[in-house]
């Protein structure tokens, strides 16, 4: 995943209240992994796949107890964006914060709970690809099957 790029877009931002990933993308991702590790059952829509990364307490939800947020991105230099995303605590993927990303210096803002749709809409096939950037990768999640 690209963190906290300064420049413009990214797959997710590190905030000191979280870890915000853009929801679609980040899910597509997953579920490609979590396939290509021969796991099966993976749901293959976005809404089930939210309400078990929520079951399972590796999204944290909104004010209405949805998974996704609302959030505006400025980077303070001309990029900014309000997308839908997935709130993770930075805990979960870095249990040592020395080993976290520097928090992103620009703002992310939680907008109101509420529609989310047409925001997800304009996020079909607008990702890029995903990849790690500056240089702090991402942990494989650990494989809590039985």
């Amino acid at each position: 995943f690209k963190l906290n790029q300064p420049d413009g877009p990214s797959d997710g931002w590190l905030t000191q209240d979280g870890l915000w990933l853009v929801s679609k993308p980040a899910v597509d991702q997953l579920r490609a992994h979590l396939l290509s590790q021969g796991i099966e059952h993976i749901p293959t829509s976005n809404a089930p796949m939210f309400n078990l990364l929520q079951d399972q307490a590796i999204i944290q939800p909104n004010g209405e107890g949805k998974a996704i947020w609302k959030a505006s991105i400025d980077n303070g230099r001309g990029w900014k964006n309000t997308l839908t995303v997935l709130k993770i605590a930075p805990a979960l993927i870095w249990p040592n914060a020395t080993e976290r990303p520097e928090a992103y210096t620009g703002t992310l803002t939680v907008e109101a709970a509420g529609p989310v749709e047409e925001v997800e809409q304009a996020l079909v096939g607008a990702a890029e690809p995903l990849s790690v950037g500056n240089n702090k990768k991402i942990p494989a999640a650990v494989n809590q099957t039985a």
